[in-house]
């Protein structure tokens, strides 16, 4: 059921299927979270790295790194910071001290 539902066309049941994906804890929702990461709405993307963050899983750490370097939109990215610290991305470390010290830096993206 949530596998169909994370393929609908309709936003609030793909919605729907992440949160129930992330309450299985079951490996098959590793798949989903990642795919999802990469769906055309923002706000979908925003809500599968917020749940991806909270395991530990090498292909959604690799999946959150590659974001970190191609995410565009803004409140993306945002979270994207947000999941390098929940996840304990050592490798990031460098980068995201960079972003502190840039004075192009949002002061939201310092926050993070």
């Amino acid at each position: 059921i949530l596998k169909k539902g994370s393929k609908s066309d309709q936003y609030t049941t793909r919605l729907t299927a992440l949160v129930g994906v992330h309450l299985t804890q079951d490996v098959r929702a590793i798949n989903i979270l990642n795919k999802s990461m990469n769906d055309s709405n923002a706000i979908i993307r925003t809500v599968a790295i917020q749940l991806a963050s909270s395991y530990m899983d090498k292909p959604l750490k690799d999946k959150i790194k590659k974001l970190f370097l191609d995410e565009k939109l803004w409140l993306v990215r945002l979270e994207v910071i947000k999941a390098i610290g929940r996840m304990k991305i050592k490798e990031k470390q460098n980068e995201l001290k960079e972003i502190i010290a840039s004075e192009k830096s949002t002061f939201e993206e310092k926050e993070m």
